[in-house]
């Protein structure tokens, strides 16, 4: 769970950071030195990552191709296009070099990315495309088994050159490299939606010293529930003119407080290894949980995954890899999950 909601945190707040610099490193110092920071700035800060969040991972595909062919204005946008297009085969980019021709054009493009649909999928990049397919990836037509066209340069460019952990490192340094996680997201023009894929939360869990690391999460859980306390028990939260605007529906609500409350009962009062850290049997449902954009697909794939895992050992004898070494947080919560699949809860069946 600390790891989970310290992602989640720190994937945000490297996103803010790009554009409010100064104000997320004020956030994070004040309250890593044990400052106590106004209820008002936490809700700007979260309004204002929610709304930066969809456009991060189009922005850095468009800053690298600028960085690395040195392309301005209309070659620019048409390069830019013409890597998206390759992402999915089954997508026709063609119009890309004859519509981006004009400045009306190219804001109309912008916009169609910024209004896409943020979707979290956590699926590992070596399994087999009939597991892929028990949990909805044959809608997302991503080839898990083969890495797309300039991503893994891409990446490897970004880690050497930006995300590199030097030797006196801080807390501060490591932090940002969550935002890591937009070079692995894909985006979908016809479904207008950006992919996730959970081997792309691994970057900055991976520090050269654990103590650092262990500092990092112990942080992301202390932002993390100041900035859930930002919504209240109706689903809300209060903007940076004082006024009270809807953050999810009556629907979403209710299926967050189930969701919740089965992840609660699972880990309350267990100790996470990874992190040495306790869940307080006292939390509080708002305050302490992850919510729906990570709970719900989490649910869902452990569920579908137990299932599979207990089928296929019955009939063929092939046994499904639960753990990954590259991802060994999730370790703790898979192997809990796995060993009571036979004593599972009626909201997993």
């Amino acid at each position: 769970i600390y790891n989970y909601l310290g992602y989640r945190v720190l994937l945000r707040l490297g996103l803010l950071y790009r554009t409010h610099e100064k104000h997320v490193k004020t956030l994070f110092y004040r309250y890593h030195l044990g400052y106590k920071t106004e209820p008002e700035r936490w809700r700007l800060c979260l309004r204002y990552a929610e709304k930066s969040m969809p456009t991060a991972a189009s922005w850095i595909y468009h800053m690298w191709i600028k960085k690395k062919f040195g392309l301005k204005g209309d070659k620019l946008w048409i390069k830019f296009f013409n890597v998206y297009r390759k992402i999915y085969e089954s997508v026709d980019y063609s119009y890309a070099y004859s519509y981006l021709t004009t400045a009306d054009a190219r804001v109309e493009a912008y916009r169609k990315l910024k209004d896409v649909r943020l979707q979290l999928f956590f699926i590992n990049a070596t399994m087999t495309d009939p597991l892929l397919k028990l949990y909805g990836g044959q809608e997302t037509k991503i080839n898990v088994n083969a890495p797309v066209p300039g991503i893994y340069q891409m990446t490897k460019h970004y880690w050497n050159n930006y995300f590199s952990i030097g030797k006196n490192s801080r807390e501060l340094d490591i932090a940002y490299t969550g935002s890591i996680f937009d070079i692995y997201s894909t985006y979908h023009y016809d479904l207008n939606s950006l992919y996730i894929s959970h081997g792309a939360f691994h970057g900055p869990m991976y520090a050269r010293d654990h103590r650092l690391l262990l500092d990092l999460v112990k942080s992301g859980y202390r932002i993390g529930r100041n900035l859930l306390k930002a919504i209240d028990e109706r689903g809300g939260y209060i903007d940076s003119e004082h006024a009270r605007e809807d953050w999810m529906g009556y629907y979403t609500r209710q299926r967050l407080l189930a969701n919740k409350q089965c992840v609660f009962k699972q880990y309350t009062s267990k100790r996470v290894a990874e992190s040495r850290l306790k869940l307080n049997a006292n939390a509080t449902i708002d305050e302490d949980m992850i919510d729906v954009a990570i709970v719900t697909p989490l649910l869902r794939f452990f569920r579908k995954l137990i299932y599979e895992k207990a089928y296929l050992s019955q009939t063929t004898g092939y046994k499904v890899c639960i753990t990954c070494p590259r991802t060994s947080f999730f370790s703790t919560p898979w192997q809990s999950l796995s060993a009571r699949r036979r004593h599972a809860r009626p909201w997993m069946s």
